[in-house]
Order: C-alpha cells, then sequence, then structure tokens
C-alpha cells in the first residue's frame, strides 16, 4: 500500500500520487487502514483525508520525534548512527532530510 505523502507539495507535480508514497514501515504503525487509491482519480475525499491526516502525523509528530531522540544521544553515538535507517525504522522517508535538519537546527 502506499500513499501521497507531502501535503505541501501536493498539486506541484503532474501524477505525483504514483510516486510520492508513504513507508511500509508507516503504513504497518498507522493506526488507521489506508488506501492505495489516496489522491488517485478513483479515490474518495475520506480517502484522500485519511491520507492528509497520516501525512500530517508523520510530520508533526514522527519527524519531530526523531530530532529529538537523535537530539539526546552523544556525538560519538551519533557518529555510529546510520541515518538512513533510523528513518526507515520509524516509517520516515529520506525526503524528510531537509526538515529534519530545519527542526534541528530550530532548537
Amino acid at each position: 500500500m502506499s500513499l501521497i505523502v507531502n501535503r505541501y507539495l501536493f498539486s506541484s507535480l503532474k501524477n505525483e500520487y504514483l510516486f510520492r508514497f508513504l513507508r511500509p514501515e508507516f503504513i504497518t504503525n498507522f493506526h488507521t487502514p489506508l488506501s492505495s487509491d489516496a489522491f488517485s482519480k478513483w479515490s474518495s475525499a475520506e480517502n484522500d483525508n485519511e491520507a492528509v491526516l497520516a501525512t500530517a502525523y508523520l510530520e508533526d509528530t514522527l519527524v519531530p520525534a526523531l530530532v529529538a531522540t537523535l537530539d539526546q544521544k552523544l556525538p560519538e553515538q551519533l557518529l555510529r548512527t546510520f541515518l538512513a535507517s533510523e528513518l526507515h525504522q520509524r516509517g520516515i522517508n529520506l525526503r524528510y532530510l531537509g526538515m529534519i535538519f530545519e527542526l534541528a537546527n530550530s532548537e
């Protein structure tokens, strides 16, 4: 199952629902079942709204929580942290690195 992820970029690219996906780790752990048809011509408003809510949860809760976790680590521990694995285990795509960088530098 895969869905559009970035609500801020929605409709800026043609057919972006075909390539802006949520990670399987996120979908598995999200509290609401999500439709793989979100934002496609076969989707309903309810499916689209659930995808927006899932994206909001990812961006407003999971990403800041990851930044807080990384902030708690000592510099030596951060050097040994494989960031891609950390993100993917939490269901966060690498395209969120910019947001992570901004949040980390704003604290």
